[in-house]
C-alpha cells in the first residue's frame, strides 16, 4: 500500500517538473532567436531537457551526467 507521504511527495515532484518546464520555455522564447536552441543539461536537470524536448523542438540536446533510471 502506497503511503500518504509517498504520493504527496510524488505530485510535489510532478510540480516542481512543471515549474521548471515552464521557466524554460519562458527562457528560451526571451531570446527572440530565429534558431532552435541547443539545450545543455547536466544531473537532475536532464530530466527536464528531455521532457522539454519531448514536446518542443531543438537543434541539439546534450545531457551530461544524467541521473539512472
Amino acid at each position: 500500500m502506497l503511503s500518504v507521504r509517498f504520493l504527496l511527495q510524488r505530485t510535489e515532484n510532478a510540480h516542481l517538473l512543471t515549474v521548471c518546464i515552464t521557466d524554460l520555455k519562458s527562457l528560451i522564447q526571451t531570446t527572440e532567436s530565429t534558431f532552435r536552441p541547443i539545450l545543455y543539461s547536466q544531473s537532475l536537470g536532464c530530466l527536464i531537457a528531455q521532457t522539454y524536448v519531448s514536446s518542443h523542438p531543438v537543434a541539439a540536446l546534450i545531457l551530461d551526467s544524467p541521473p539512472p533510471s
